[in-house]
Protein backbone atom coordinates (compact mmCIF):
# COMPACT_ATOMS: atom_id res chain seq x y z
CA UNK A 1 0.00 0.00 0.00
CA UNK A 2 2.86 2.36 0.82
CA UNK A 3 4.47 1.51 -2.52
CA UNK A 4 1.28 2.26 -4.45
CA UNK A 5 0.72 5.51 -2.58
CA UNK A 6 4.20 6.75 -3.46
CA UNK A 7 4.17 5.62 -7.09
CA UNK A 8 1.82 7.83 -9.13
CA UNK A 9 3.20 7.18 -12.63
CA UNK A 10 1.32 5.07 -15.16
CA UNK A 11 3.39 4.13 -18.21
CA UNK A 12 2.34 2.20 -21.30
CA UNK A 13 -0.97 1.78 -23.08
CA UNK A 14 -1.93 -1.65 -21.70
CA UNK A 15 -1.94 -0.58 -18.07
CA UNK A 16 -4.23 2.38 -18.70
CA UNK A 17 -6.42 0.29 -21.01
CA UNK A 18 -6.86 -2.39 -18.35
CA UNK A 19 -7.85 0.18 -15.76
CA UNK A 20 -10.38 1.56 -18.21
CA UNK A 21 -11.88 -1.91 -18.68
CA UNK A 22 -12.20 -2.35 -14.92
CA UNK A 23 -14.29 0.84 -14.77
CA UNK A 24 -16.61 -0.54 -17.46
CA UNK A 25 -17.11 -3.74 -15.45
CA UNK A 26 -17.69 -1.65 -12.34
CA UNK A 27 -20.43 0.20 -14.18
CA UNK A 28 -21.92 -3.06 -15.49
CA UNK A 29 -22.26 -4.43 -11.98
CA UNK A 30 -24.21 -1.51 -10.60
CA UNK A 31 -27.09 -3.93 -11.08
CA UNK A 32 -26.39 -7.64 -10.81
CA UNK A 33 -28.77 -9.80 -12.78
CA UNK A 34 -28.66 -12.40 -15.56
CA UNK A 35 -28.32 -9.73 -18.23
CA UNK A 36 -25.38 -7.91 -16.63
CA UNK A 37 -23.62 -11.21 -15.86
CA UNK A 38 -23.96 -12.32 -19.48
CA UNK A 39 -22.77 -8.93 -20.69
CA UNK A 40 -19.76 -9.06 -18.37
CA UNK A 41 -18.74 -12.47 -19.72
CA UNK A 42 -19.15 -11.54 -23.38
CA UNK A 43 -18.48 -7.80 -23.61
CA UNK A 44 -14.73 -8.01 -24.24
CA UNK A 45 -13.74 -10.08 -27.26
CA UNK A 46 -10.02 -10.58 -26.63
CA UNK A 47 -9.62 -10.12 -22.88
CA UNK A 48 -11.27 -12.56 -20.43
CA UNK A 49 -12.97 -10.73 -17.56
CA UNK A 50 -11.69 -12.22 -14.29
CA UNK A 51 -8.95 -9.66 -13.41
CA UNK A 52 -11.18 -6.71 -14.30
CA UNK A 53 -14.12 -8.10 -12.34
CA UNK A 54 -11.80 -8.58 -9.34
CA UNK A 55 -10.73 -4.94 -9.48
CA UNK A 56 -14.36 -3.85 -9.88
CA UNK A 57 -15.27 -5.74 -6.70
CA UNK A 58 -12.50 -3.91 -4.83
CA UNK A 59 -13.99 -0.64 -6.11
CA UNK A 60 -17.21 -1.67 -4.42
CA UNK A 61 -15.43 -2.22 -1.11
CA UNK A 62 -12.97 0.70 -1.00
CA UNK A 63 -13.99 3.24 -3.65
CA UNK A 64 -12.80 3.93 -7.17
CA UNK A 65 -9.11 4.74 -7.59
CA UNK A 66 -6.04 3.38 -9.31
CA UNK A 67 -4.54 2.28 -5.98
CA UNK A 68 -7.69 0.33 -5.06
CA UNK A 69 -7.64 -1.44 -8.43
CA UNK A 70 -4.03 -2.50 -7.92
CA UNK A 71 -4.81 -3.67 -4.40
CA UNK A 72 -7.02 -6.24 -6.12
CA UNK A 73 -3.78 -7.99 -7.05
CA UNK A 74 -3.41 -8.87 -3.37
CA UNK A 75 -5.78 -11.78 -3.97
CA UNK A 76 -3.59 -13.14 -6.77
CA UNK A 77 -0.40 -12.63 -4.74
CA UNK A 78 -1.89 -14.84 -2.03
CA UNK A 79 -3.00 -17.45 -4.57
CA UNK A 80 0.45 -17.59 -6.21
CA UNK A 81 2.51 -17.85 -3.03
CA UNK A 82 0.21 -20.39 -1.36
CA UNK A 83 0.03 -22.50 -4.53
CA UNK A 84 3.82 -22.59 -4.95
CA UNK A 85 4.20 -23.44 -1.26
CA UNK A 86 1.79 -26.38 -1.43
CA UNK A 87 3.36 -27.65 -4.67
CA UNK A 88 6.78 -27.75 -2.99
CA UNK A 89 5.33 -29.26 0.17
CA UNK A 90 3.49 -32.00 -1.74
CA UNK A 91 6.37 -32.95 -4.02
CA UNK A 92 9.21 -32.58 -1.49
CA UNK A 93 8.78 -31.09 1.97
CA UNK A 94 7.47 -28.12 3.94
CA UNK A 95 10.87 -26.29 3.94
CA UNK A 96 11.10 -26.70 0.16
CA UNK A 97 7.63 -25.22 -0.21
CA UNK A 98 8.52 -22.23 1.96
CA UNK A 99 11.76 -21.64 0.09
CA UNK A 100 10.03 -21.90 -3.30
CA UNK A 101 7.34 -19.38 -2.28
CA UNK A 102 10.06 -17.06 -0.92
CA UNK A 103 12.02 -17.16 -4.18
CA UNK A 104 8.91 -16.61 -6.29
CA UNK A 105 8.01 -13.55 -4.24
CA UNK A 106 11.41 -12.05 -5.14
CA UNK A 107 11.29 -12.61 -8.92
CA UNK A 108 11.84 -9.06 -10.28
CA UNK A 109 9.23 -9.36 -13.04
CA UNK A 110 6.59 -10.72 -10.67
CA UNK A 111 7.45 -8.20 -7.96
CA UNK A 112 7.00 -5.42 -10.53
CA UNK A 113 3.78 -6.48 -12.24
CA UNK A 114 2.09 -7.31 -8.95
CA UNK A 115 2.02 -3.52 -8.43
CA UNK A 116 0.72 -2.65 -11.89
CA UNK A 117 -2.50 -3.20 -13.80
CA UNK A 118 -1.14 -5.90 -16.10
CA UNK A 119 -3.19 -9.10 -16.02
CA UNK A 120 -0.16 -11.37 -16.29
CA UNK A 121 0.32 -11.68 -12.53
CA UNK A 122 -3.22 -13.00 -12.26
CA UNK A 123 -2.41 -15.43 -15.08
CA UNK A 124 0.70 -16.64 -13.23
CA UNK A 125 -1.34 -17.14 -10.07
CA UNK A 126 -4.08 -19.14 -11.78
CA UNK A 127 -1.58 -21.40 -13.57
CA UNK A 128 0.16 -22.06 -10.25
CA UNK A 129 -3.19 -22.79 -8.57
CA UNK A 130 -4.14 -25.31 -11.25
CA UNK A 131 -0.77 -27.05 -11.02
CA UNK A 132 -1.05 -27.12 -7.24
CA UNK A 133 -4.43 -28.83 -7.44
CA UNK A 134 -3.16 -31.10 -10.20
CA UNK A 135 -0.48 -32.61 -7.97
CA UNK A 136 -3.14 -33.28 -5.33
CA UNK A 137 -5.78 -35.02 -7.49
CA UNK A 138 -4.10 -38.45 -7.07
CA UNK A 139 -4.70 -39.51 -10.66
CA UNK A 140 -8.13 -37.83 -10.53
CA UNK A 141 -9.22 -40.33 -7.89
CA UNK A 142 -9.64 -37.60 -5.29
CA UNK A 143 -13.02 -36.13 -6.19
CA UNK A 144 -12.75 -32.94 -4.15
CA UNK A 145 -9.39 -31.86 -5.56
CA UNK A 146 -10.48 -32.93 -9.05
CA UNK A 147 -13.54 -30.68 -8.90
CA UNK A 148 -11.47 -27.79 -7.57
CA UNK A 149 -8.96 -28.35 -10.34
CA UNK A 150 -11.73 -28.13 -12.93
CA UNK A 151 -12.95 -24.87 -11.39
CA UNK A 152 -9.41 -23.45 -11.38
CA UNK A 153 -8.97 -24.37 -15.05
CA UNK A 154 -12.16 -22.54 -15.93
CA UNK A 155 -11.09 -19.50 -13.94
CA UNK A 156 -7.68 -19.69 -15.59
CA UNK A 157 -9.28 -19.40 -19.03
CA UNK A 158 -11.34 -16.51 -17.66
CA UNK A 159 -8.06 -14.78 -16.76
CA UNK A 160 -6.13 -14.84 -20.03
CA UNK A 161 -6.17 -17.18 -23.03
CA UNK A 162 -2.45 -18.18 -22.81
CA UNK A 163 -3.41 -20.07 -19.62
CA UNK A 164 -3.84 -23.20 -21.72
CA UNK A 165 -0.35 -22.77 -23.23
CA UNK A 166 1.24 -22.87 -19.78
CA UNK A 167 -1.05 -25.34 -18.00
CA UNK A 168 -1.95 -27.53 -20.98
CA UNK A 169 1.24 -29.62 -20.98
CA UNK A 170 1.12 -30.61 -17.31
CA UNK A 171 -2.63 -31.28 -17.57
CA UNK A 172 -2.17 -33.63 -20.53
CA UNK A 173 0.70 -35.36 -18.76
CA UNK A 174 -1.42 -35.93 -15.67
CA UNK A 175 -4.36 -37.20 -17.74
CA UNK A 176 -2.29 -39.72 -19.70
CA UNK A 177 -0.44 -40.88 -16.61
CA UNK A 178 -3.66 -41.42 -14.67
CA UNK A 179 -6.40 -43.94 -15.38
CA UNK A 180 -8.80 -41.21 -16.45
CA UNK A 181 -8.81 -42.18 -20.15
CA UNK A 182 -9.48 -45.83 -19.29
CA UNK A 183 -12.37 -44.74 -17.10
CA UNK A 184 -13.80 -42.70 -19.98
CA UNK A 185 -13.66 -45.77 -22.25
CA UNK A 186 -15.25 -47.95 -19.58
CA UNK A 187 -18.00 -45.39 -19.03
CA UNK A 188 -18.82 -45.30 -22.75
CA UNK A 189 -18.87 -49.10 -22.96
CA UNK A 190 -21.23 -49.35 -19.99
CA UNK A 191 -23.53 -46.57 -21.16
CA UNK A 192 -27.13 -47.53 -20.48
CA UNK A 193 -26.28 -49.82 -17.58
CA UNK A 194 -27.87 -48.72 -14.34
CA UNK A 195 -30.17 -45.77 -13.78
CA UNK A 196 -30.41 -42.92 -16.27
CA UNK A 197 -29.50 -40.40 -13.55
CA UNK A 198 -26.30 -42.28 -12.69
CA UNK A 199 -25.34 -42.44 -16.35
CA UNK A 200 -25.86 -38.69 -16.70
CA UNK A 201 -23.85 -37.87 -13.59
CA UNK A 202 -20.91 -40.16 -14.37
CA UNK A 203 -20.58 -39.91 -18.15
CA UNK A 204 -17.38 -38.02 -19.11
CA UNK A 205 -18.76 -37.65 -22.65
CA UNK A 206 -21.80 -35.73 -21.43
CA UNK A 207 -19.56 -33.62 -19.20
CA UNK A 208 -17.48 -32.68 -22.25
CA UNK A 209 -20.62 -31.82 -24.24
CA UNK A 210 -21.90 -29.65 -21.39
CA UNK A 211 -18.56 -27.85 -21.09
CA UNK A 212 -18.54 -27.25 -24.86
CA UNK A 213 -22.07 -25.81 -24.78
CA UNK A 214 -21.23 -23.50 -21.87
CA UNK A 215 -18.09 -22.28 -23.62
CA UNK A 216 -19.96 -21.76 -26.89
CA UNK A 217 -22.60 -19.68 -25.11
Amino acid sequence: WFWLSANVTTLGWDRASHLQKSLIYYDLFRKINARTLFTALTWQQNRPPLPFITWALFYRLFGVSTDVALMGNFLFVAILLLSVYFIGRKLYSRPVGLLAAFFVSLFPILFCISRTSYVDYALTAMVALSLCLLVHVDGFRHRGFSILFGVSAGLGMFTKWPYIAFAGGPILYAVFRSEALRDVKSSLENWGAGSLLRCLLTSPLLHLILAFLLTSA
